[in-house]
């Protein structure tokens, strides 16, 4: 509990820069955990990865292209 109380009287001794920053630091961490469930969203996971490279390794660009298109991610 102490932390918390010196955390908050330097936050206080910080003065008006520190609301601002405050601010901003919450947004970037907003922004992040959207980004983040966003991005998880449109991924196209683990086994496109597998089946879209073993095509392109094999030459098979056909079909590359096809899981390509019906992918998501």
């Amino acid at each position: 509990m102490q932390a918390i109380t010196d955390l908050i009287m330097y936050f206080y001794k910080g003065g008006l820069v520190m609301w601002p920053l405050l601010a901003c630091s919450i947004t970037v961490i907003a922004i992040a955990i959207e980004r983040f469930i966003y991005y998880k969203s449109v991924d196209s996971g683990a086994a496109f990865a597998s089946r879209y490279c073993a095509a392109v390794r094999s030459g098979d660009f056909a079909v590359a292209t096809e899981l390509a298109r019906k992918g998501s991610g």
